[in-house]
């Protein structure tokens, strides 16, 4: 035996491959819809940890925050 014949050998598919028949349109709007909602939300404040004073590690001199 060969080093050839001592590899696995893949298994071809049998038939054709089938079709995607993909999502339901109702998911599909339902998601796109939360998507339009979620980006419509403003947030009232910054994002950032609040309460929490900014530190000057990592600033240089004349750097201000």
């Amino acid at each position: 035996m060969n080093a050839a014949e001592s590899l696995p050998h893949r298994i071809p598919f049998v038939g054709p491959p089938s079709t995607y028949v993909g999502v339901p349109a109702e998911v599909v709007e339902r998601f796109a819809y939360a998507v339009r909602e979620w980006a419509a939300a403003t947030p009232s404040e910054s994002s950032r940890c609040r309460g929490v004073e900014p530190s000057s590690i990592g600033r240089t001199n004349g750097e201000v925050a």
